[in-house]
């Protein structure tokens, strides 16, 4: 019997039958039922004609059915290509012709007129009830040199390319992530990555191979999700990417440790991991091992470390300014490489090289595009385009792709090195690089940094002199231009591509003309929350006036029903978060984010009003926009909405002179930010022009 996933999940299914696979929810699957699945649908599947080799093209919401998609299509021999799970008109059609498939298998709504797509919907095959009557065919086990799946790359530069992944890659993989991270049985993986690419589908693959559970989750948006998964089905192990860690240190404030720190792991893969999250994240969790590493498409999970012990040798060692990437697994081997492709054996920070990686399990090539093949994989090699260097230690660091690295005048600089120190800039909340053609026309290319504000504003002259003291003198930025948040992918990785078409769209005289720059438009597109405070106390003067905005927002027929009600004093606010804790348990609910405000605003609503929660909602928000103007810091929290009538929450209501038939619609926390908070990332796909 060969080495295969499909087998494994047949495996499973007699000696682990009763053992829970996946989870979304309160839903699980155990192995039995997977395995039964796997031949179910594979049935339905070949009773629609479909053969070994074909391609299907596949939308991958965060469902159990995805996964289960996942194995009937290669218990038939068919060559699965993934999609995203809210992939576009334009990119299903890209897919769907460059691969010739022959069905998308898909619950989304496409238009299928004069374009050649059939679509198979994944509910109509994963019903039981469609398996009933039919046979699966026999499972043939495949060959290693069998295309297994297609994952297609994000496509920055040009159409996205289909990577192709065999047989071969999948099990070398496979072994080669358990080895690094030493999954077994017992782990239970939470997944809310998108299921389309490359990284989530290996955590999937690996923990199901093993025999250990999988719990889905759609993304980090709501963090409640993650807590509530983590508790239920005590997860072991998470991966997340930076933006991800970002987003929870921002939600959960000091509670990050709490909720988190039941981990036995915590994995996030990429470039972009900077030196200071390291560091917090490390900090935060002590006793869990927080590892990172490195991966693409093309070459799978090729380079990690465990950052909780690096910090433990030696804070020293990552106290630069250039972030390690990670040590090659076990089965992996890395060249560094000079222009001319010659192997750099000294390479270092002033020398560094173009990185090439070969293992068993590098992808087979791309599909359909053997020239592009050819140029990418060089004797077994994967060149890709990533400019690194080696440590002492082995350790591979990371000074970003080489089409990023800034030619200055014959200097090389790297805009990761220059965003790092940027970033500890106390006015910066993040920041990015490029090089552009020198207006001066004397150095080639000169750096610029787009930068988004702590808190909406920043001085260029303060951060360009920070950075003229801790960088040589040719790194420094020649321009500096502000932004509300940096443009990102799918999976959150910085679009440079996007950077540069800013800057070729700037205007020429910058802050003139600029609505954006407009006070208001500014604290609308930088507020933030912000959940730590220092103890310095707000004025009376300034509480009135952030009030004063709420009352003047908008209400339904200017009903006016609402009421606010300010409280302040050490004593007065720990009674009040005591409270809510204690009703909160009594419920079964969970509290967060509630952590050393200087005040705090109810806001209550009439419940004969049926626009009260409008009405109200309305006024928090002016509050809080006010708060942000006014260099406070503010948080939204709407733990109170629904306990009005709970005990001992309601007895404190009381006490307030709150009125029976008022609802607390939300409360604010206020003070003076203690930690910058994080601009969070927007989704850009809600907005429709009819």
């Amino acid at each position: 019997m060969k080495d295969t996933l499909v087998n494994k999940i047949l495996e499973h299914g007699q000696n682990l039958s009763d053992k829970p696979a996946l989870a979304l929810k309160q839903r699980t699957v155990n192995y039995k039922e997977l395995a039964e699945s796997t031949r179910g649908i594979a049935a339905v599947l070949f009773d629609k004609g479909i053969k070994r080799g074909d391609r299907l093209v596949l939308t991958c919401p965060s469902k159990i059915e995805t996964i289960q998609l996942f194995l009937a299509i290669q218990y038939i021999g068919a060559i699965g290509v993934y999609a995203d799970k809210n992939a576009s008109q334009s990119s299903i059609e890209y897919l769907y012709k460059d691969t010739d498939a022959r069905f998308l298998i898909t619950d989304k709504k496409y238009d299928t007129e004069n374009n050649g797509i059939k679509i198979i919907t994944a509910k109509s095959v994963c019903d039981p009830e469609a398996w009933k009557g039919l046979t699966p065919p026999a499972y043939i086990e495949p060959e290693e040199s069998e295309v297994a799946e297609l994952i297609y790359t994000s496509g920055t530069t040009g159409n996205a390319k289909g990577v192709m992944r065999t047989y071969k890659v999948l099990n070398g993989l496979t072994h080669a992530i358990i080895g690094d991270k030493g999954i077994t049985g017992d782990d239970r993986v939470l997944e809310p990555m998108p299921l389309n690419h490359a990284a989530a589908v290996d955590e999937v693959i690996v923990t199901l191979y093993v025999g250990g559970l999988v719990v889905l989750q759609n993304g980090f948006i709501f963090t409640n999700d993650v807590q509530k998964n983590i508790e239920q089905y005590d997860c072991t192990i998470l991966g997340a990417v930076p933006a991800a860690l970002e987003t929870l240190l921002s939600e959960y404030g000091d509670r990050f440790g709490e909720v988190l720190g039941r981990l036995r792991c915590l994995t996030c893969g990429t470039s972009t991991f900077s030196v200071a999250l390291q560091k917090e994240v490390v900090r935060r969790l002590p006793n869990t091992n927080v590892s990172s590493g490195w991966g693409s498409s093309e070459t799978a999970s090729a380079l990690s470390y465990s950052v909780s012990e690096y910090l433990k040798e030696g804070e020293g060692k990552i106290s630069g300014t250039i972030p390690p990437l990670g040590r090659p697994l076990k089965e992996v081997e890395v060249r560094i490489l000079d222009e001319n492709g010659g192997i750099i054996n000294d390479s270092s920070e002033e020398k560094p090289g173009r990185m090439a990686i070969r293992s068993s399990y590098i992808m087979a090539g791309y599909w359909n595009k053997e020239e592009l093949t050819g140029e990418t994989i060089r004797d077994g090699w994967v060149l890709t385009s990533d400019l690194v260097f080696r440590g002492d230690d082995g350790m591979i660091f990371y000074m970003g792709r080489i089409d990023d690295i800034i030619n200055v005048g014959g200097e090389k600089a790297s805009p990761v090195e220059i965003e790092t120190v940027a970033d500890t800039f106390p006015e910066v909340a993040e920041s990015a690089c490029i090089g552009v053609d020198d207006p001066e026309k004397k150095l080639g290319k000169v750096p610029v940094l787009f930068v988004v504000p702590q808190n909406g504003v920043f001085s260029e002259a303060a951060l360009k002199r920070y950075l003229a003291d801790r960088l040589e003198r040719y790194k420094v930025p020649v321009a500096y231009i502000p932004l509300t948040e940096l443009p990102r992918n799918a999976m959150k990785k910085l679009n440079r591509n996007e950077l540069r078409k800013i800057w070729e769209n700037r205007n020429e005289k910058p802050g003139e003309d600029l609505p954006e720059n407009n006070p208001v438009i500014q604290a609308l597109l930088t507020r933030r929350s912000i959940r730590t405070y220092t103890d310095r106390e707000i004025s009376r003067e300034l509480l009135d006036l952030i009030v004063k905005t709420g009352y003047y927002a908008p209400t339904g027929h200017n009903m006016q029903t609402w009421q606010f009600y300010v409280l302040q004093g050490k004593e007065k606010i720990s009674r009040l978060k005591d409270t809510i804790s204690e009703t909160v348990k009594n419920v079964g609910g969970i509290f967060y984010g509630f952590e050393n405000p200087n005040a705090v605003i109810i806001v209550t609503n009439d419940v004969r009003n049926e626009g009260a929660l409008a009405d109200s909602s309305a006024a928090m928000e002016n509050m809080l926009l006010a708060a942000h103007a006014l260099g406070l810091g503010g948080v939204w929290i709407g733990v109170l909405t629904g306990l009005r009538d709970r005990e001992p929450v309601k007895s404190l209501l009381d006490e307030y002179g709150i009125a029976e038939n008022h609802v607390v619609s939300g409360i604010i926390n206020l003070g003076y930010p203690a930690s910058k908070g994080h601009l969070l990332a927007k989704k850009t796909d809600v907005v429709h022009y009819i």
